[in-house]
């Protein structure tokens, strides 16, 4: 995974959202911890968080907080980007981004 990882991370920006919010996941669900990784992965999110839609959105906040890594100082432009979109989020999307809104100090 940390060829995964370097890889993406050298081509970060030509990754659409939909693909970052999968590497996020990925790398939460085999809790592979690659600081450098996620710093570029949810950076490169932030700037692209207009594209994502609601599912991209509930996978990725909850992969950052079951990877325990609080960006709260950034996760202004994702809440934004949630409150717009909540009424698209299915129930289950919704429960796992309130849970990983709650989890992240």
């Amino acid at each position: 995974m940390d060829s995964i990882a370097a890889s993406a991370m050298s081509n970060i920006v030509a990754i659409p959202p939909m693909y970052l919010a999968s590497l996020a996941w990925a790398f939460a669900k085999v809790s592979l911890q690659n600081q450098p990784f996620i710093d570029a992965l949810a950076g490169e999110s932030i700037l692209k968080i207009r594209q994502f839609n609601h599912q991209n959105l509930a996978n990725t906040v909850w992969s950052i907080a079951t990877l325990n890594y609080s960006i709260t100082t950034k996760m202004a432009p994702i809440v934004s980007e949630v409150i717009d979109k909540i009424e698209e989020f299915s129930c289950q999307g919704l429960s796992n981004t309130a849970w990983a809104f709650s989890k992240m100090e």
